[in-house]
């Protein structure tokens, strides 16, 4: 039963993950850049994690050595990811781009075999294969696709794929989700509003529909 409640999250997980980019389309049409939406997503999100960890209780307290890693997840697996995969909307459609994004468990499971020596099973094939269909699948017909495009993708997936290792060798999936979430969100959230700021891409001046997107895109994060 767990795991079938396991395939079950995931499976909702995607659908809803699936909608996040109508909501950046439309904070875009809005007012705001590609990279402010990634630095206001996260802001917005740590209130509403920290005010579940409340809800629930759990303690705050991280080592040092906890904090650091943190900080690389967040910026390297949460920041990067985002940012890549948001330039590839502008690129490619968000069709592709997001079909790109979700190759990650191939990355991942070829880390797995290749660097880790992990087991091939069937059930590792079988996903892999659909996976690799899927994208080949989504290509024909789509005359949007772009060589440029199609790398940034690729590096949305690769960062996110490091989000999923590294979260399992630095030995953080303990923590929780929400916990994990909100100090990912602290540590990436800062240089988010710093590249967005150097970058002269920091914007302000949004409409009431383009703020709301800000309110309800936490929570296609904290998911």
């Amino acid at each position: 039963m767990n795991k079938f409640n396991g395939i079950l999250l995931c499976c909702l997980a995607a659908v809803i993950y699936g909608f996040g980019p109508f909501l950046i389309v439309n904070a875009q049409a809005g007012g705001a850049s590609m990279v402010s939406i990634n630095a206001w997503r996260l802001l917005f999100s740590i209130p509403i994690a920290y005010v579940i960890l409340k809800c629930q209780k759990k303690n705050f307290d991280i080592t040092k050595k906890e904090a650091l890693n943190l900080f690389i997840l967040g910026n390297v697996g949460g920041l990067l990811t985002a940012m890549f995969l948001f330039q590839a909307y502008n690129m490619i459609s968000t069709g592709m781009a997001t079909t790109l994004h979700f190759t990650y468990p191939i990355l991942v499971n070829a880390v797995g075999i290749v660097l880790y020596k992990e087991g091939v099973t069937i059930n590792k094939i079988l996903a892999l294969s659909l996976a690799i269909s899927g994208v080949i699948a989504i290509s024909f017909g789509d005359v949007s696709v772009t060589i440029m495009g199609v790398i940034i993708a690729m590096l949305s997936s690769s960062c996110f794929a490091f989000y999923i290792i590294f979260i399992e060798r630095a030995k953080l999936a303990d923590m929780g989700t929400f916990k994990l979430t909100f100090y990912s969100c602290l540590f990436s959230a800062p240089t988010a509003f710093l590249l967005a700021y150097l970058m002269g891409d920091l914007t302000y001046n949004h409409t009431p529909a383009s703020w709301a997107t800000f309110l309800v895109l936490p929570y296609w994060l904290v998911q």
